[in-house]
């Protein structure tokens, strides 16, 4: 299959007292919300396309990705599979944590690993009052 590579990026946040707030923006010509973070080792901005209905924040992979891939069994391959995303591999020790999701901007469904990697972004300051 002829397609571009997407790394999945799934953040969880336990306990925490705020919300983390990126600023967004609608790319007029795609109709895709777009959030700017900064990524990878050395740190650098890339564009994220947000699925607004979904988990998961989509990235181009290219070859300088220095991303980890989660393996099978871990805390974040279990908190995946909880939510909805399958570990097609659990019985697999030491494998990596495949899942399966779908595209919903190329209208497609694929299999990748799931991976980690250094992310930095830039809160907005939200009043509760």
């Amino acid at each position: 299959m002829a397609a571009p590579l997407f790394a999945l990026l799934l953040f969880f946040f336990y306990g925490c007292s705020s919300s983390l707030v990126i600023p967004v923006s609608k790319d007029p010509s795609t109709n895709q919300y777009l959030a700017t973070v900064n990524h990878g080792s050395p740190i650098s901005p890339i564009r994220l396309a947000v699925d607004l209905g979904g988990p998961f924040l989509w990235m181009g992979c290219d070859a300088s990705f220095s991303g980890r891939q989660i393996p099978s069994r871990s805390i974040q391959c279990i908190a995946a599979a909880a939510g909805g995303v399958m570990d097609s591999r659990s019985g697999s020790p030491g494998g990596a944590c495949d899942v399966t999701v779908g595209n919903p901007f190329v209208d497609s469904e694929g299999r990748s690993a799931l991976v980690e990697d250094t992310v930095a972004v830039t809160s907005l300051v939200r009043s509760t009052t």
